[in-house]
């Protein structure tokens, strides 16, 4: 009979890691999972992941980041697999609501590099954001006949609809509802 010192049932993403973490440190370690590894049935799957090093949701995560993202780079090194790349992050509100104070805190607090931009340098940098986190959807105001879409976040589970409404648009259709509230024409500067 085989023996182990330890067993990990589950090899999601802590379940792998600890298990890593445990063979590393010599020890005999079985895991054990429900399904065959590698899976799609755990949220660990798919293709890419946002690791942030400052987080809203306050600064104790902030010296468990710093050290998870030194232990993705020693995996990196380990596996000879690029696992990370460096993308940024932005954080878009009022600066004393949660997200962007939160954020704030934690980046300073840690000494983490950062840019604080205004609406119009958000947009210029991201022409596809909206600084009111609502759907960009209509003809551009420089040119009737280009479309636009941006979702800020919440829009894929109006995808189906917008599909028909920007193929009414494309057509010359009235559409169904009332679009003014989503005009990109919103942050046309009227004189």
């Amino acid at each position: 009979m085989i023996a182990y010192d330890v067993i990990v049932i589950g090899l999601g993403t802590a379940g792998a890691a600890a298990c890593m973490a445990l063979a590393r440190r010599g020890l005999s370690v079985l895991g054990l999972d429900a399904y065959r590894p590698p899976h799609c049935l755990g949220s660990h799957h798919g293709e890419s992941r946002s690791v942030r090093r400052a987080y809203l949701e306050g600064t104790a995560y902030v010296p468990m980041a710093q050290k998870a993202w030194e232990l993705w780079r020693r995996l990196e090194k380990e596996s000879g697999e690029r696992l990370l790349s460096t993308t940024g992050n932005l954080t878009i509100g009022p600066p004393e609501g949660p997200a962007v104070s939160g954020f704030m805190a934690s980046a300073r607090r840690a000494g983490i590099p950062h840019d604080v931009l205004t609406a119009v340098e958000i947009r210029r940098r991201w022409p596809q954001l909206t600084p009111d986190d609502h759907f960009l959807l209509g003809p551009l105001p420089e040119n009737e006949h280009v479309f636009s879409v941006a979702l800020a976040g919440h829009g894929f589970k109006f995808a189906p609809l917008l599909g028909e409404i920007l193929a009414d648009m494309i057509e010359g259709l009235p559409p169904a509802f009332d679009l003014d509230f989503f005009s990109p024409h919103r942050f046309v500067r009227r004189s």
